[in-house]
């Protein structure tokens, strides 16, 4: 075969991969007819960060901490895998710090300054892992929804307002981009402590859940999988609603 015929690609950009991901989020809005005021007050994010993200122009948000936090965030809302989705991005930002940092090996053997840069390498590696990979506390799980709408059935009584029986399940989802304090209390067991940023901490029993907040400030909550709209300066409530 000669070599004009063999087809040759090049890799994808980051700037390629950012509208990429944009475009898999608008669609999957679109598909599920929501518009971009009703995303914006049931996550929280301006609807011109909205666009910014769905239109791959990221450089629009506030900073690299919130490109993260919101796309997840917003692609948790339209029950998507957000750190299955981000993985292309998180893996291009790792290879360019591994680019940036890699010295050139000159002789046989490696000098004391090429080991030192290996090192800073190494370290440089794991704090942007640190960064970019979701933290949670040990003894909670992190939450990925399925790829697939919430169900609807009982779920739906939080919005009603109607009470769902004492003695079903519940299940308490709270993401925060910053630290967050919280103290979540019901009949059976409580719990009081912090969630580091970035996280979604998921929590479940029965009966009538008791939540306090330490700050709302872009914090996104859900209950039974729908998402509860927090007032300005909401720190506590209580779930399901009751009559």
């Amino acid at each position: 075969m000669d070599d004009s015929q063999i087809e040759k690609t090049e890799p994808l950009t980051k700037e390629d991969i950012m509208k990429e991901i944009g475009q898999k989020l608008a669609e999957r809005r679109n598909m599920r007819r929501l518009s971009p005021d009703a995303v914006s007050r049931a996550i929280k994010i301006r609807i011109t960060y909205l666009e910014a993200m769905e239109k791959g122009e990221w450089d629009r948000l506030p900073g690299e901490v919130y490109v993260r936090g919101f796309l997840v965030r917003y692609a948790q809302y339209l029950n998507l895998d957000g750190v299955h989705l981000m993985a292309p991005y998180f893996k291009i930002l790792s290879e360019k710090k591994n680019k940036e940092i890699t010295p050139d090996f000159k002789g046989d053997e490696p000098t004391r300054s090429v080991w030192i840069w290996v090192g800073a390498g190494i370290l440089l590696l794991v704090g942007a892992m640190k960064l970019f990979w979701p933290q949670r506390p040990s003894t909670y799980p992190l939450f990925h929804p399925a790829d697939v709408p919430a169900p609807p059935g009982d779920a739906t009584d939080v919005k009603t307002g109607n009470p769902q029986s004492p003695l079903q399940e519940h299940q308490l989802e709270i993401y925060s981009p910053f630290p967050l304090w919280l103290r979540v209390k019901t009949d059976k067991k409580a719990f009081e402590g912090f969630i580091t940023q970035n996280t979604t901490w998921a929590w479940k029993s029965d009966g009538l859940f008791e939540i306090k907040l330490g700050h709302t400030k872009q914090v996104a909550l859900w209950f039974d999988k729908n998402s509860i709209l927090l007032q300005e300066n909401q720190k506590s409530l209580k779930l399901p609603h009751e009559n």
